[in-house]
């Protein structure tokens, strides 16, 4: 049995929260890590990267930093633990056409591994991401792709909205109203909240 750790706040901003940190630093103590840092590639959160790598570095055995891709996904059955850091959705969206991740991450937990996603990395588990690019339009360029599709993994059964706590009071009033729209439920995730999956 793995366990699917998922949480708004980030190394970066040390806003996770220290419940959150205890059980990311129990997972990864002295195990194989890999850090996955597809939502970086368009330059999104990349100042974050040796910030998170170098506080790993004083609690896992090893750490790998790896783009993942079609041709090499298979190495993730190497490491113990996978992290997933944030940035952009639109890397992992595009990988979703041509890599079976859902397959490949749902029997890397049903084998007993553990995976950590952080911001991008935990939304990519929900169920949609067509309601954050459509509630953040126009606020950053990223968020004004056209996609052919934003289906998620789905592997739990959430829409998320991250990083709430810093929404403006027009960004809270229209994740309101896209939800109203819409009947959906969005779940509004502080970055000092956190889920943990037990995968069977």
């Amino acid at each position: 049995m793995g366990k699917l750790v998922l949480t708004s706040g980030g190394y970066l901003d040390g806003e996770r929260g220290k419940e959150c940190d205890k059980i990311i630093e129990e997972l990864t103590k002295n195990k194989r890590v890999i850090f996955i840092d597809n939502a970086t590639l368009t330059g999104s959160n990349k100042k974050g990267i040796p910030i998170i790598l170098n506080i790993f570095n004083n609690i896992v055995k090893s750490i790998e930093q790896i783009s993942i891709n079609e041709r090499n996904i298979q190495t993730i059955n190497n490491y113990d633990v996978l992290y997933i850091t944030g940035g952009d959705l639109l890397p992992f969206l595009q990988l979703f056409e041509k890599c079976s991740l859902l397959e490949n991450f749902s029997c890397y937990l049903k084998q007993g591994g553990n995976i950590i996603g952080e911001s991008v990395g935990y939304m990519i588990f929900g169920k949609d991401l067509k309601c954050v690019y459509e509630i953040k339009k126009e606020t950053k360029p990223k968020y004004d792709v056209e996609l052919s599709s934003y289906k998620g993994l789905g592997l739990v059964d959430i829409n998320f909205f991250p990083h709430y706590n810093k929404a403006s009071d027009e960004m809270k009033q229209k994740v309101l109203e896209y939800q109203n729209k819409n009947n959906l439920v969005i779940s509004r995730v502080c970055d000092n909240d956190f889920i943990v999956v037990d995968v069977n």
